[in-house]
């Protein structure tokens, strides 16, 4: 698997896999998610998958059908990708030390 990434920027939690490609930083992939601590929830705002071109924001704020449907479609492949991820049993390493 590829390094995982995972960083909590206020109330946006980041979560990525990474790999390099002719020197770039390639996303495979990155989703953010608006956490609402409160209610806590976790809804997706962007998707990026770099091998693709893939690059997609969500207004969260504006929901319509469509939305809904492309966050339910994330928030599936990302329980799917989750999944995946703790099988592997991922070492944490704090790079802030």
């Amino acid at each position: 698997m590829e390094p995982l990434i995972v960083e909590m920027h206020d109330d946006v939690l980041i979560l990525a896999h990474t790999y390099v490609q002719n020197g770039d930083l390639m996303w495979d992939p990155r989703i953010d998610f608006k956490i609402d601590f409160d209610d806590r929830k976790a809804t997706p705002i962007s998707y990026e998958l770099s091998n693709l071109g893939v690059y997609e924001e969500y207004d969260i704020e504006n929901f319509s059908s469509q939305l809904m449907g492309k966050i339910k479609d994330l928030l599936e492949y990302t329980d799917m990708w989750l999944d995946n991820v703790e099988a592997v049993e991922y070492e944490p390493i704090n790079i802030n030390k």
